[in-house]
């Protein structure tokens, strides 16, 4: 059956020559009977890098820093070439691209440093090259398998509006940009820069974090492919984050709202708003391991699939907050929780989760975040008769599974497996969605509850 397919390759997936080798035998196994579209993500560490560089620069006139930064680029990158490829003729034409591409990055980043400024504009334009640097090793390894490919650069597909560092696309300019360009072609693999678009007046902007997913399902959606697959270095979304619990498994199917939830709550999946393109047209989006592309890996549809008493997956948050605001009188707990809103709004604060009370709002937090509106909250609110408390060094744990608020019992097998276990919980939260449960344990215990919650319902099995 031929079928229209996107496929992403993440960071992990293209982290070295021997990666980008994987990845281009899965694309060559399923070039022959599929139209492919590609999107691939910059090489392990390399976006965080070109952030981390771009922010050096502006108040650091040392002048060794730029090119002893191109040089540790080029080196891994030329590393990732030799390993890569077996023609030297083939090598010395991709590692001349890299450096032409290097030379840009050189001439950005001198720029930044001799004006003293990096605009939001400029840094996206700076990070965007992370994916552009390794695009034309891939396409020599697709070469020498007698795949034949056309490169793409995201900004010259996907429009979007003028939020750098966090762009959302524009559908229909992004569906003309690809109507043009025929992109979909039997036979030949359309390789994409992933992460990066462009404004209506042709500014480079970045899609933010998760940007590279968000990418292949902008494509997809924007293309009404047949089906996403994201390629990552595990078998798929899993039970749990396997570097906590060893008995985590890939679950087999899920929904777009079930993967919603777990991105959420700390699961390292797919970014949470990166899935809305596909989920708009329903295109399924699998998940699979770039080294181990036999295994079925994870589907995820639009359908539900409500199974009572299913929790799916557990995931954690390690190091969140817990801010509660009193106020002593009834009639001013509303106006206590307009003002705390608009602090949040104003400043940009970004919440997990919020519970309140006839007398009290409890606000869950990120730690860095949390400062900020701690210090907000103390300077413009207590003078007015607010009272805060604050809970420091703790985590969230969170259930999820479509349909557990109909299950009866649950919250009696997780209190009772987590007490057992000398867990505290010194809070609970259930979501709107019906899909999750969310407990706030101390840091030092989430690893422990993970564990027991995993054990408990059986999700290793």
């Amino acid at each position: 059956m031929n079928m229209k397919i996107v496929m992403k390759f993440g960071g992990t997936s293209l982290g070295s020559g021997e990666s980008i080798r994987s990845a281009a035998r899965i694309i060559a196994s399923h070039n022959q009977r599929n139209e492919l579209l590609v999107v691939v993500s910059a090489m392990a560490g390399v976006t965080d890098s070109l952030i981390s560089i771009a922010n050096k620069v502006v108040h650091n006139p040392d002048e060794k820093i730029i090119p002893r930064f191109i040089r540790k680029l080029r080196i891994k990158h030329f590393a990732a070439c030799e390993e890569a490829l077996q023609e030297k003729s083939r090598q010395e034409k991709v590692k001349k691209r890299i450096n032409d591409l290097l030379l840009e990055v050189r001439v950005l980043l001198q720029a930044v440093q001799s004006l003293e400024e990096l605009s939001d504009g400029s840094q996206d334009r700076i990070i965007s090259y992370g994916e552009k640097l390794v695009i034309p090793i891939l396409q020599a390894a697709l070469q020498e398998k007698g795949i034949k490919s056309r490169l793409f650069f995201g900004e010259h597909l996907i429009v979007t509006n003028d939020n750098f560092g966090g762009a959302q696309y524009l559908e229909k300019e992004t569906v003309n940009c690809l109507n043009e360009s025929q992109i979909l072609q039997r036979n030949t693999v359309a390789i994409v820069t992933g992460f990066a678009g462009r404004t209506k007046h042709g500014k480079i902007t970045t899609l933010g974090r998760g940007g590279s997913d968000y990418s292949a399902a902008i494509l997809g959606g924007c293309l009404n492919v047949d089906e996403i697959w994201i390629w990552t270095d595990v078998d798929g979304v899993m039970t749990a984050d396997p570097d906590l619990v060893e008995a985590a498994k890939s679950i087999k199917t899920l929904s777009y709202a079930e993967i919603k939830e777990m991105a959420y709550f700390g699961a390292k999946v797919v970014h949470p708003w990166a899935l809305e393109p596909a989920a708009k047209k329903n295109i399924p989006i699998r998940v699979k391991n770039t080294f181990n592309p036999q295994h079925q890996g994870s589907l995820i549809t639009g359908d539900i699939r409500k199974v009572y008493g299913l929790v799916k997956s557990i995931a954690a948050i390690h190091d969140v907050v817990v801010i509660t605001a009193r106020s002593s009188r009834l009639d001013q707990t509303l106006d206590t929780s307009e003002k705390i809103f608009q602090l949040i709004n104003q400043y940009r604060v970004p919440l997990i989760s919020q519970t309140s009370s006839m007398q009290s709002i409890t606000l869950i937090v990120k730690r860095e975040p949390a400062a900020k509106l701690w210090e907000l909250m103390q300077q413009k609110l207590e003078t007015q008769g607010i009272k805060f408390d604050i809970l420091e060094n703790m985590g969230l744990v969170t259930l999820v599974g479509a349909g557990m608020q109909q299950t009866i019992g649950l919250g009696a097998r997780l209190f009772g497996a987590l007490s057992n276990a000398k867990v505290n919980v010194c809070g609970i939260s259930h979501g709107s969605s019906e899909m999750n449960i969310s407990l706030i344990v101390r840091k030092d215990d989430v690893k422990k509850a993970l564990h027991v919650l995993h054990k408990e319902f059986l999700l290793g099995l």
